[in-house]
């Protein structure tokens, strides 16, 4: 019989349902900033990122605006406004800039890829934003200055600008280390493409096309080298370089890696001990007994996390309508004194303890001296709304 029950819960989302963090990757370096992803588009503070993107970046606490400056370039972006300008050209963002915990975040992709020197791709399943540079430039003033006394036919011939037409992918869905195999359509100025993978950093070109109807078309393959989803970004060009605006991107090439989901269970078995060992550090400090892994407890904690994950919910009650302590009866455990923790979005074990010890319902349980058994359970759905879900057991 139960006599007493302590549970809370915790989202590592602050303020909406579609908000989790993110890693931000510039040239295979990690920068520290507090990224969040509002409805598949990423906010980042305005210093940090941009300052790594090498801007001077000036903020104006009285009136809430910032300037980034860099070179010829200056993006001015007021917090009470949808858009941004560049070099006075105003720019309406898929998600606005916001004011977040009294930090103010900018759209990163919106403002990238203004930026020729850069491309900027998102790997969905990492929760990871990489930022490349690139040598990608806009061709149409080089070749206007170089063919001035060219005829009005050339002239206008030689405006046209290299351009993406479309794309097919042959094998939507490969293995790990396999070729996705691309068909690139583009206009008749353009002789070369550019495909970058944000995965690898790395660049492949083709010049080779035959003609038909008019277009270009282009056929290469690219290695898919990290399981996963991923963007590709293709780019046109020709012999003055490659045209910033005429990218088409291949989104959400999902790659099968044989032996994955052993892979996933390891891993995550790995984080559920690393969760169990980071409790009894956080008891050790305060001179608490360390608690002893129950497998009762684990399954109880596990297959919560796992309904979560694939039912799509968040509560400490089952659809089915059970609680916590029947959940660890069922499991063949009977107790007097147990509690629960849940928790979602958090991909480390780390990030998950730091929220529950700053929370004071999850920090109780952890550290509650009447405790002996604990059991983790960590779930992961690529398809759910937060991704990672965790569940804690305790018991007497």
């Amino acid at each position: 019989m139960i006599k007493k029950i302590l549970f809370v819960m915790i989202l590592t989302i602050f303020f909406s349902a579609n908000v989790f963090a993110a890693d931000i990757i510039v040239d295979n370096q990690k920068i520290d900033a507090e990224t969040i992803i509002v409805d598949g588009r990423a906010l980042v503070p305005v210093r940090g990122v941009f300052e790594k993107l090498n801007f001077d970046v000036n903020w104006n606490d009285k009136e809430k605006n910032a300037v980034l400056t860099k070179g010829k370039t200056a993006i001015s972006i007021k917090s009470v406004e949808n858009t941004f300008t560049v070099n006075g050209k105003s720019i309406t963002p898929d998600i606005p800039q916001k004011i977040v915990n009294r930090r103010f975040y900018l759209p990163l992709r919106a403002i990238v890829e203004t930026l020729p020197e850069y491309n900027i791709l998102w790997n969905s399943i990492e929760k990871t934003v990489y930022i490349n540079s690139t040598d990608i430039k806009t061709t149409v003033d080089t070749q206007k200055k170089e063919n001035t006394n060219n005829s009005e036919s050339e002239k206008k011939e030689i405006e046209k600008e290299p351009e993406i037409m479309g794309y097919r992918a042959e094998m939507p869905v490969v293995e790990k280390n396999e070729n996705l195999k691309l068909t690139i359509m583009a206009n008749d100025v353009t002789d070369r493409v550019k495909i970058l993978s944000g995965f690898t950093s790395k660049e492949i070109e083709t010049k080779n096309f035959t003609e038909k109807g008019g277009k270009r078309v282009f056929e290469t393959e690219v290695q898919m080298t990290e399981s996963g989803e991923q963007e590709l970004m293709i780019y046109a060009g020709n012999k003055n370089g490659y045209v910033k605006k005429a990218h088409k991107t291949v989104p959400f090439i999902v790659k099968k890696e044989k032996m994955l989901e052993e892979d996933v269970k390891l891993k995550i078995e790995s984080l559920e001990k690393e969760v169990f060992a980071l409790v009894n550090k956080e008891r050790a400090k305060e001179g608490l007994s360390e608690l002893e892994w129950s497998d009762e407890l684990a399954r109880a904690a596990k297959g919560h996390s796992i309904d979560m994950a694939e039912n799509h919910y968040f509560s400490h009650t089952s659809l089915d309508g059970r609680e916590f302590d029947e959940r660890i009866e069922n499991e063949g455990m009977s107790m007097g004194f147990g509690g629960e923790n849940i928790a979602a979005g958090s991909k480390t074990a780390k990030d998950v303890m730091e929220q529950w010890m700053n929370s004071p319902g999850h920090r109780a349980n952890i550290l509650q001296p009447e405790f002996e058994k604990i059991g983790v359970g960590l779930a992961f759905s690529k398809d759910s709304k937060y991704g990672y879900y965790w569940t804690q057991c305790f018991a007497d």
